[in-house]
């Protein structure tokens, strides 16, 4: 096929330079910078892999549990001197990580602290357990501890989704989270199960023992109290992974942030025997809906983000320092994945007030208050060559040598005539083997690399490893008219989305809110384009953030001009596009073999190709496998990669649905039903336009083409 983009930009052929990078403008946000950075703190003292720190009551030293590069293990440490060479080990484990450290209320009088660990590491995973010990210091300043081994108070076996957060109250009770157990979706179904400790905040009284000689007694007033069949520790269920807890002085309840599985990363003001729905559902939204339901509604989260912006949400603290005086008392709490900082107001009803504050590069673990200066201090869980350690957060005044963002596409720097739709040299087009369906429109496609860094991780699987700089970009065009320029910029290790509307003169596109926005095409079919937030729900993570630029997708052949054609991946390998060795890159960032060596797709639409098996497969890859694969976003167990050919691993053909049918009526209803498409849920999801439709975002109308593509392939299927 002759690519209609040749004739607005040509593909470096022979003599053409080798791979060179780009200066462009995409720098920074559209939006204000946020109120607040990170900076380093404690005189930049580095730790490696720092877990969990608190400052000890009375002498205001810091205690934490940190990870020493090449152990198992974790330690105890201590830093009394904010500007001292060394800190002291307390507490050493070899095969143990310590999770998290709380002191007990009256700990300046009783020496008593407690830990949580998590191991064996070499232990077989179904041998693994959390545990949660009792220690006391010495109460003559020596600063050591009396019992080393510690007091074991409660444990439960998990592999995953640990928990191990640890607070107490006022009164004095202690609260312990566990998580479901396991390193997947509640595979032992313990979310909404109240016989067992998982997946649970529980609630004890640690300094009375029970007359059964275990190291707590219940509380009496535990909301589960009493109840055959459900476990008295209980205080709350249905939580995955709650990472992070403490106790709101204010409200007098509990703040906990829950790591969510797929799409929904979610923080819970703790309310006594509530039900937050795991697995059954993932924060607000349904899961797994056909799993048994506890005997109590499920409760909403308190606050919530998508994985557009969190992946692994840790739960913070209500603000009191005097560093800050805007944010005293706030909950503060972030995200591990993304480094982002928000802080949220609750008057005990409903949140009030929530924002943003900080996007960090930090790997947060962590939260405290520094009780000497009052600094909201983060723990980075990185090592002595990237900041790891304590970072507080300082006003983030703005910067009058910033350069704004840009608000036309003529400014980014891409284009060398913007007009004419002529992007700059260093910019390399490409082309998909299946793009994705947007309402009819064409795409023309680019990439553009730092000069910094002009070269691409290749990866055999998944979306490719760009340095930061990187610019992937498409204009869509339909009917002659160019509507929209969509781009993701690469940035402090995170992948950003914007989109630029073009002008009805087709001389340049400014740029879009964050909303997104609609376009009266004057044809009585407007354009919608999508928000960013949108476009991060299919560029996800399982995909490594790009879809088009995987090796799958990238590997067919192109046009060179001249009638000259070449295979995309050879002809980029040959120009110097991909990172080698000599690049100090990792060995498996190389294409190390021709362009046959790796899997492909077809053109799902060639008539040619007499495997309708094979183009149906390619088709599912390209349109749907960025979400539904393990761990995908796409909430479900379908695997539809090209590469799992063998139909029992992808889960697709015969398999019943496990997150509903799409309101389909009748017996026999499938993800896909072999030789019925009216009984499979997942072409209905692709040929519908409404709730349920399959991709959730991109387009307002099925595609055509892929519908009959699907009617086909399914009425031809046999049962496996």
């Amino acid at each position: 096929m002759v690519l209609a983009w040749l004739a607005a930009a040509t593909i470096p052929g022979h003599g053409a330079p080798r791979a060179t990078g780009l200066d462009h403008q995409l720098r920074g946000t559209p939006e204000p910078p946020p109120p607040y950075r990170s900076e380093p703190a404690f005189s930049g003292r580095a730790i490696n892999q720092l877990v969990a720190f608190a400052f000890e009551p009375g002498t205001n030293d810091l205690i934490y549990t940190d990870q020493e590069p090449g152990t198992k293990g974790s330690r105890l440490r201590r830093l009394g001197d904010r500007v001292a060479a060394d800190a002291v080990t307390l507490l050493e484990e070899a095969e143990e990580t310590l999770y998290s450290l709380a002191f007990h209320p009256r700990y300046r009088e009783n020496g008593q602290f407690f830990l949580s660990l998590f191991g064996p590491a070499s232990a077989e995973r179904d041998q693994r357990r959390m545990q949660v010990r009792r220690y006391r210091m010495l109460r003559d300043g020596s600063g050591k501890i009396e019992n080393p081994a510690g007091e074991l108070i409660i444990e439960w076996q998990t592999w995953g989704h640990t928990g191990g957060a640890m607070a107490f109250d006022e009164a004095g009770f202690f609260y312990v989270t566990t998580g479901d157990g396991t390193g997947d979706s509640d595979t032992k179904l313990a979310g909404q199960d109240l016989s067992h400790l998982l997946a649970k905040v529980l609630r004890l009284d640690v300094d009375r023992p029970s007359p059964d000689r275990r190291p707590y007694s219940v509380p009496a007033d535990n909301p589960f109290q009493g109840e055959p069949g459900v476990r008295p520790e209980t205080f709350a269920y249905g939580l995955r992974n709650p990472w992070r807890m403490s106790w709101d002085p204010v409200l007098k309840r509990l703040w906990v942030g829950n790591n969510g599985q797929d799409r929904l990363e979610q923080v819970y003001l703790i309310k006594p025997g509530a039900n937050y729905g795991w697995s059954v559902y993932e924060g607000s939204g349904l899961f797994y809906a056909a799993r048994p339901l506890g005997p109590h509604p499920v409760s909403p989260p308190t606050l919530e983000h998508g994985h557009e912006e969190a992946r692994s949400l840790t739960g913070g603290l209500v603000y009191s320092g005097r560093a800050l005086p805007d944010l005293t008392g706030a909950y503060i709490y972030g995200d591990y994945s993304t480094g982002k900082i928000w802080a949220a107001r609750h008057d005990g009803k409903k949140v009030t007030w929530r924002a943003e504050i900080a996007d960090t590069t930090l790997a947060i673990a962590d939260f405290g208050t520094d009780p000497v200066t009052g600094d909201l201090l983060v723990a980075h869980h990185g090592n002595d060559k990237n900041g790891g350690g304590l970072h507080r957060l300082v006003p983030n005044p703005p910067d009058p040598a910033a350069r704004p963002f840009p608000r036309r596409l003529s400014e980014t720097g891409l284009f060398s005539d913007t007009a004419a739709h002529l992007v700059r040299e260093p910019c390399l087009p490409y082309e998909v083997a299946v793009p994705q369906w947007a309402d009819g429109a064409e795409s023309e496609r680019f990439l553009a690399l730092p000069k910094s860094e002009p070269r691409i991780g290749f990866t055999p699987q998944r979306g490719w490893n760009f340095p930061d700089g990187a610019v992937a970009f498409q204009t869509l065009t339909r009917e002659g008219r160019r509507l929209e320029t969509r781009v993701m910029v690469k940035q402090a290790g995170e992948w950003g989305a914007y989109s630029y509307a073009w002008n009805e003169a087709q001389t340049d596109a400014t740029l879009v809110p964050a909303a997104g926005a609609t376009i009266d095409t004057g044809n009585g079919m407007p354009w919608k384009i999508p928000g960013r937030a949108d476009c991060l729900q299919c560029h996800s993570r399982a995909a490594n953030f790009t879809l088009g630029l995987q090796t799958a997708q990238m590997n067919r052949q192109i046009g060179l001009g001249a009638g000259e054609m070449r295979n995309q991946l050879d002809h980029w390998r040959e120009l110097g596009w991909f990172a080698t060795a000599a690049d100090s890159k990792p060995e498996a960032s190389s294409m190390r073999e021709a362009a046959d060596h790796y899997e492909r797709l077809v053109d799902p639409f060639d008539e040619s190709v007499a495997n309708i098996d094979l183009r149906a497969r390619s088709y599912l890859h390209g349109r749907c496998s960025h979400c539904h694969v393990e761990a995908g976003g796409g909430n479900s167990t379908m695997d539809l990669r090209i590469s799992v050919t063998d139909p029992m691993l992808s889960r697709v053909i015969d398999h019943e649905p496990v997150h509903g049918n799409l309101d389909l009526t009748g017996s026999g209803i499938r993800l896909v039903a072999p030789g019925d498409p009216s009984r499979s849920v997942l072409f209905n999801r692709i040929s519908t336009a409404g709730r349920g439709r399959m991709p959730p975002v991109g387009s307002e109308v099925p595609d055509p083409q892929g519908v009959a593509l699907l009617t086909r392939w399914i009425l031809g299927l046999q049962a496996p």
